[in-house]
């Protein structure tokens, strides 16, 4: 549905294009959500695990920029993984004023039990484009993304 927004045509498209865009980033994360064992961790607690799991160990505030998630956000979450046992908050070696959040065993092993299935969904949500599509979506939205950073 186009917006009702009575603003110039430069101003509806922006507007129209950036409904669109988040209707289909909040589509894609409901279907991720619907039918995907991640052994008991939501789908953003699971991006976080995946995120340490290939990263390493990192900053809360480096977790929750590489995530777009605000500071609040990011801590909620990483206190329901470390209440399940999944990471550990450990003293930063280069910062004894802050900590670093890392997996465990049971992190690491989680994530390595379901990380194809994570995969697989999120390759079945994406088929419905083609290779070229796909290259455009991943190009226009880092654009985006880089952009709206500046702002």
């Amino acid at each position: 549905m186009p917006t009702k927004f009575k603003g110039t045509a430069k101003e509806k498209r922006a507007l129209n294009a950036y409904i669109c865009l988040r209707r289909s980033a909040e589509s894609v994360l409901m279907g991720m959500s619907k039918k995907i064992d991640l052994g008991g961790v939501t789908v953003t607690q699971f991006s976080v695990l995946e995120s340490l799991y290939h990263i390493g160990a990192s900053r809360p505030g480096e977790i929750a920029a590489k995530m777009f998630m605000s500071c609040g956000n990011i801590t909620y979450v990483l206190d329901k993984l470390v209440e399940k046992g999944l990471i550990d908050r450990v003293p930063n070696p280069k910062d004894r004023r802050s900590f670093v959040v890392d997996l465990n065993p049971n992190g690491k092993t989680l994530v390595e039990a379901h990380l194809q299935s994570y995969v697989d969904k999120i390759s079945d949500i994406m088929n419905v484009l083609e290779l070229q599509e796909l290259n455009s979506l991943r190009e226009i939205t880092r654009k985006l993304g880089l952009a709206a950073v500046r702002f």
